[in-house]
């Protein structure tokens, strides 16, 4: 009884987080369109909409606030705070155990891994990617609440509220369908960090303020270790993309160590216990590493593309002023006198004396004179640059460098950043990273995932257009 009584209070409270937070949705100013892909159809909704949309979100909470208060009414009593103990309690004892930290932290990373193929699909299904993160996240949450608690009526009702909740953020956060979008069209990994740990907060914020004060101190100590945890992976993908593979590792091993200082007991925060800790993530973080560095790569490549250089054809220019003739070589020269003679064969390139240029036929093909050579035109698609053609950024890859096209310019960006330091990366090896790195090599896996990812790849040549 104690321990539903418990758990009626903390869902009292929920019910208020959960109704303010609808409360304030409605208030939010609202953008004039949305447009999402959601299964492969396509749905846009206006303000009107949307709207309508918060209005049904927000009476559905009502009756769960509703319901959640009349629970927490008649099953109140003055043991909640001995079961808060108690489970609090327990919480601690739990993440006691390095290998218990390990396997939070690891869930919490993996429930953004594997909410990474939902974003990244050639139409983005952002309902079910946060409801998938969403769903993974308060699994993590779970692991370290009691068992017992967890079979109660009320922890369904919990579950429920974070649910509408993760249901709710994409229209409440329009922010985080802008990070989507910005990593989708630009590889920009750290944005798609940013929209987890965003996504994160708000939801500690709602089951911090949930539960009792002694459990919502130990889950608001979880939910920032996962975010310590991910901040040292962005920091990490920054380290890596400025070609310092080593400071990579590090970045991560730090997030690591900062997320497991502030869940174990003071007396086991030390060397050995940070290294068992990081090799039971090792995996996680080599998965994660892995799965955006492979995507960020698929898309500079699909969305970059060389210049393509090709000879220019060309043909002496033959066409003479009036009472002029062209020699057959270089001049327009006045009738035979003009021509050299045999002992200036050696030397053709001397004008002979009243001689002048010849010039391009205007409007040929060949009409442009560079030097001593009529050149072709252009084909369309391409563009002169001296003596040759080059490539003109326009179709699919419309961003101009002066190598490259690109579809955006933060992917012609990112690519020849990447060019850049993959001579850097080259010089350094699985096995002397792993010695540079000193604590940090225990993420032996990770490492490996870098090394190898950071070899680079190679950019197709710009498709040739044809006709216009």
């Amino acid at each position: 009884m104690a321990e539903a009584a418990r758990l009626a209070a903390a869902l009292a409270l929920v019910s208020i987080a959960v109704l303010r937070t609808a409360v304030a949705s409605e208030d939010r100013p609202q953008a004039a369109t949305m447009c999402a892909s959601e299964d492969g159809a396509s749905w846009c909704s206006s303000a009107e909409s949307r709207a309508a949309s918060f209005v049904q979100v927000s009476q559905d909470r009502a009756r769960v606030s509703t319901e959640l208060h009349r629970r927490a009414h008649k099953a109140a009593s003055d043991s909640g705070a001995a079961a808060s103990t108690q489970v609090s309690e327990s919480i601690r004892g739990f993440l006691a155990v390095p290998a218990n930290v390990g396997a939070a932290l690891a869930a919490g990373v993996m429930a953004v891994r594997t909410s990474l193929p939902f974003f990244t699909g050639e139409r983005p299904q952002l309902a079910k990617g946060f409801t998938h993160l969403g769903t993974k996240l308060f699994d993590a949450v779970s692991m370290i609440i009691p068992e017992e608690t967890k079979q109660s009526k009320e922890f369904e009702d919990l579950e429920q509220a974070w649910d509408e909740m993760v249901q709710a953020l994409p229209a409440t956060m329009e922010s985080l369908a802008t990070g989507i979008t910005t990593f989708n069209a630009e590889g920009d990994i750290s944005a798609f960090v940013g929209v987890c740990t965003s996504v994160i907060k708000e939801l500690a914020t709602l089951i911090t303020s949930a539960v009792p004060g002694e459990v919502s101190t130990e889950v608001a100590k979880y939910m920032g270790a996962l975010e310590d945890a991910l901040d040292g992976f962005d920091e990490a993908m920054e380290a890596f993309a400025a070609g310092n593979t080593t400071a990579a590792a590090a970045a991560v091993y730090s997030g690591i160590r900062s997320a497991a200082s502030g869940l174990l007991p003071e007396g086991l925060r030390d060397d050995e216990t940070f290294k068992a800790v990081a090799g039971a993530l090792d995996i996680v973080f080599e998965d994660l590493s892995r799965s955006v560095l492979t995507f960020q790569q698929h898309l500079l490549q699909s969305a970059v593309c060389w210049k393509d250089w090709v000879g220019r054809d060309r043909k002496r220019p033959d066409q003479c002023p009036s009472h002029t003739h062209y020699d057959g070589k270089h001049w327009c020269i006045h009738g035979s006198t003009g021509s050299p003679s045999l002992l200036d064969t050696s030397v053709t390139w001397k004008r002979p004396r009243g001689a002048v240029a010849p010039s391009c036929v205007d409007d040929s093909d060949f009409s442009l004179l560079r030097g001593s050579w009529c050149y072709k035109d252009c084909s369309y698609g391409s563009e002169p640059s001296g003596t040759r053609c080059k490539s003109v950024c326009m179709g699919d890859y419309p961003v101009d460098s002066p190598l490259m096209c690109g579809k955006s310019p933060g992917t012609v960006r990112t690519a020849l950043m990447e060019m850049t330091i993959r001579i850097i990366r080259a010089f350094f090896s699985i096995k002397e990273i792993t010695e540079q790195s000193g604590s940090a090599g225990s993420l032996q896996g990770t490492i490996a995932s870098l090394v190898d990812l950071g070899a680079g790849f190679a950019h197709p040549k710009c498709p040739v257009l044809t006709g216009q």
